[in-house]
């Protein structure tokens, strides 16, 4: 096919685009009041804004694309686009671009009018989305081309450029859907059709959770993550899913210390025996240490490092070399157990049964999202399809 017309639709009245009719798709999110003319028609969810929709057509068509697509909304009159037939001459990239001073991109999203009811601000920002997301550096860029509102047409050769995981990494950040996030792929259409491929290359890593009645012999991939509730389950990082205490087993060396590394808050569990239990709370860059026979906290300290270094002798505990507490003990002191709890915190420490066993705690499936767009920027991450 030569040209092909995209419409990411909701409930708008596509009547003007009849005479494209035999060259038109459209993926549909609202109502089924569209004419009978238009007989390619894909329901999809309505999630992720028109993003989703042009990424879904990518990715389930990638070897089959047609030479020039045109991607648009259902209603363009609002968005200063061009001529239909403009965009169908395309032989590269067509839209109507405007300057965008980079400022702008590093703060949220101002919405205005139709949006403000669902105002919903990611922790996020497009500059952020498109430097470590889409890998793209505009660091260097006073401004950026923006085509508004998401209308443009591309050759199939620009699209092709970037491999199918690239788009399916995209995907992923649309399925936990964030008004403000839906968009920052608006802002970034431009620059991923009109930048160099190589500075868009990374590694794959695919994640799969393993639901409770899957067999432990299944096969996966080698650089696929495994995500579980069930502890037993394991590749190169460990995932639980829970916000209760478990286990963790670090190697305690010559001078009984231990060294664990986080990323977020966390509750330490240390139990030397009944009358010598502590819990070490860090929160909010704040640490607590809590004697829980008699509930007292024994000290309340700022604390800035992301690693967590505990030691003890025959009478005092020490917290990374800074912090010392008493423990009152008729004998040698040797630790009984080390339990972590966190709703969400990755943790990195050498394990006794293993030279090295990363572990990510959190609440449950979704935040897998947030896990990779924390931990693994250099990578394209996407759920492994079986």
């Amino acid at each position: 096919m030569k040209s092909q017309i995209i419409v990411a639709r909701y409930n708008e009245d596509i009547s003007y685009l009849l005479p494209y009719s035999n060259i038109i798709t459209v993926y549909n999110k609202g109502d089924n009041n569209i004419h009978p003319n238009f007989n390619s028609i894909i329901t999809l969810p309505n999630i992720g804004r028109e993003t989703h929709s042009y990424l879904y057509h990518i990715i389930q068509n990638y070897d089959f694309l047609a030479e020039n697509t045109l991607f648009m909304q259902g209603y363009i009159d609002d968005h200063n686009s061009l001529t239909i037939n403009k965009y169908l001459e395309n032989t590269s990239f067509t839209g109507n671009s405007s300057l965008c001073n980079i400022n702008v991109l590093k703060k949220n999203i101002k919405f205005q009018n139709k949006y403000i009811k669902d105002l919903r601000l990611s922790n996020n920002t497009p500059y952020f989305f498109i430097n470590n997301i889409l890998g793209i550096d505009i660091r260097n860029n006073k401004n950026i081309n923006i085509v508004w509102g998401a209308i443009f047409s591309v050759h199939k050769d620009l699209i092709l450029e970037k491999p199918l995981s690239f788009y399916k990494n995209i995907l992923k950040y649309l399925e936990d859907f964030n008004p403000e996030e839906g968009h920052f792929m608006e802002r970034s259409w431009y620059l991923i059709y009109n930048s160099p491929s190589s500075i868009i290359s990374k590694n794959i890593i695919t994640y799969y959770f393993i639901e409770n009645n899957e067999k432990k012999q299944k096969q996966f991939p080698q650089n696929t993550h495994l995500w579980s509730n069930n502890i037993q389950y394991s590749s190169n990082i460990k995932y639980i899913n829970t916000n209760h205490y478990i286990p963790i087993f670090p190697i305690i060396d010559e001078n009984n210390s231990f060294t664990i590394q986080i990323s977020h808050n966390i509750n330490i569990l240390l139990d030397f025996d009944k009358n010598n239990r502590y819990e070490i709370i860090i929160n909010n860059n704040i640490l607590s240490i809590i004697h829980l026979l008699t509930n007292i906290t024994i000290c309340k300290v700022p604390f800035q490092t992301k690693i967590i270094s505990v030691s003890w002798s025959l009478t005092e505990l020490f917290i990374y070399d800074l912090i010392k507490i008493p423990i009152i003990t008729d004998d040698n002191i040797l630790i009984k157990s080390i339990h972590i709890k966190s709703n969400h915190c990755f943790i990195d420490y050498k394990n006794k049964y293993s030279t090295n066993l990363p572990l990510f705690v959190c609440n449950n499936e979704n935040d897998m999202k947030s896990f990779y767009l924390s931990n693994y920027l250099d990578y394209y991450t996407y759920p492994l399809e079986l």
